[in-house]
């Protein structure tokens, strides 16, 4: 059987030598990007010199001459499910048995956007670096990111460390207070300004003024005109479903695939980022565009197409990420509002970046969700806990086995596990907060 992957990200990556492990499957990697998978999410440690190219590259390039993988370097022009063959722009077609699609996601265009102007960029490929390199060039003394998010941050994280002076613009109250709470958001939202990045808050573009086809100026609805001749767009991302449209698979917001990860062409498949899901997990989104969860379904279809395994079955929710030297870890499902249903308990230490919370069912008291930062989480205990639903007085009576600090550091998870046990002994069903 020809297996022919589109897309060699960690989603197709994963999938390729995952299905070279189980089976005497022919397996064909196609990406216009890079011929090397590499990990996107190092984009940053390149610009800021770091790492270099051979060093981000997921395997390194000796790994695929003992794999039984075939990596094309060209772009698939168009999908022909009647005949099962892809298009190829510069090579001849290629006939699959079965095809999975791993496109990922594209950048979101706010209707502002003219990626025509000179100075304007994102940062999503491996293409967009470059660009920022000879804009950067140009245009060392300052630049303006819009919008927030990972990815925003990690653009500042890059700019900052070539000197160059950066605004960024977001639309919420404090940093990403739409995905965390309030108070982590605002940690968050401090440490970046002492960072230097000069943060303007709950504003957006309206308007980008350019002069001989460069960007001069942008409009914000309430601050007004700002000077800006670098503007680095991060508003999100979207998965990047066209050429399955264009084939006339079904297609939302991204590509509907069923549990088997299989889309509405019986011998085509989806993952990654560009996936929905047809039935999400309770308190789960149709489509999440996150480096775990790519890779998840990638290794899980290779079991599928090889019948050791009936049907996708994500994990618990785990995500990861640094705003500078401040790290966050989130598993299970966190409530960035209040409700009746869901308890937080929360302990923060803000003066030393620090912050931990549980939050756990009201009636039930199972735990729901864990949020930590500037402190270290052991992923195995963790995931266990929410796996079996843990009754959050257990959770918090073990809640030393979950520490992962270094060696003689200073045990903040010991503060913490005095804190929550005294809220469950007096108030178990009320939110609680400690601040110190």
């Amino acid at each position: 059987m020809h297996v022919v992957i589109i897309g060699n990200g960690i989603a197709g990556c994963s999938l390729a030598t995952a299905l070279a492990e189980r089976s005497e499957h022919s397996i064909t990697l196609i990406s216009e990007e890079n011929p090397y998978p590499f990990a996107r999410t190092s984009l940053m440690y390149l610009y800021m010199g770091m790492v270099r190219m051979d060093d981000v590259l997921i395997h390194p390039k000796d790994f695929w001459k003992t794999e039984r993988i075939s990596r094309i370097h060209d772009r698939v022009t168009q999908i022909k499910p009647s005949t099962k063959a892809v298009v190829l722009q510069h090579q001849e077609m290629l006939h699959y048995d079965v095809l999975v699609i791993a496109t990922g996601s594209k950048v979101h265009r706010p209707f502002w956007w003219a990626e025509e102007l000179q100075g304007v960029t994102g940062l999503y490929h491996l293409r967009d670096l470059q660009k920022i390199e000879i804009l950067t060039s140009k245009y060392p003394q300052s630049a303006t990111i819009a919008g927030g998010g990972l990815i925003g941050i990690e653009l500042a994280e890059m700019l900052l460390s070539r000197g160059i002076s950066t605004t960024m613009i977001v639309r919420e109250s404090a940093y990403m207070n739409h995905l965390f709470p309030q108070e982590e958001a605002v940690i968050i939202t401090q440490h970046i300004r002492k960072h230097g990045v000069q943060l303007i808050l709950e504003d957006e573009i309206e308007e980008l003024i350019s002069q001989e086809n460069a960007i001069q100026y942008i409009r914000l609805k309430k601050h007004g005109l700002l000077p800006c001749t670098m503007l680095g767009v991060t508003t999100g991302v979207l998965p990047d479903h066209q050429l399955a449209s264009e084939a006339g698979i079904l297609t939302r917001r991204g590509i509907v695939v069923n549990d088997n990860l299989q889309t509405s062409s019986p011998s085509i498949y989806a993952i990654g980022d560009c996936a929905e899901l047809q039935h999400a997990l309770p308190g789960r989104k149709t489509t999440e565009a996150v480096w775990y969860s790519a890779r998840q379904m990638g290794e899980q279809l290779a079991e599928i197409l090889v019948q050791q395994r009936e049907s996708y079955q994500p994990r618990i929710w785990y995500n990861s990420a640094a705003f500078f030297s401040l790290h966050m870890q989130q598993y299970g499902d966190i409530l960035p509002g209040s409700s009746k249903e869901i308890i937080s308990i929360s302990w923060q230490q803000p003066q030393k970046n620090k912050s931990i919370r549980v939050q756990y069912h009201s009636e039930s008291k199972k735990i729901t969700g864990i949020l930590c930062l500037g402190v270290r989480l052991r992923h195995t205990v963790c995931e266990q806990w929410l796996s079996d639903q843990t009754p959050v007085e257990d959770v918090i009576r073990s809640w030393i086995r979950a520490s992962f600090e270094p060696e003689f550091s200073e045990n903040y998870h010991q503060l913490f596990q005095q804190f929550a046990l005294h809220v469950l002994e007096h108030r178990p069903s009320t939110p609680q907060q400690c601040i110190q």
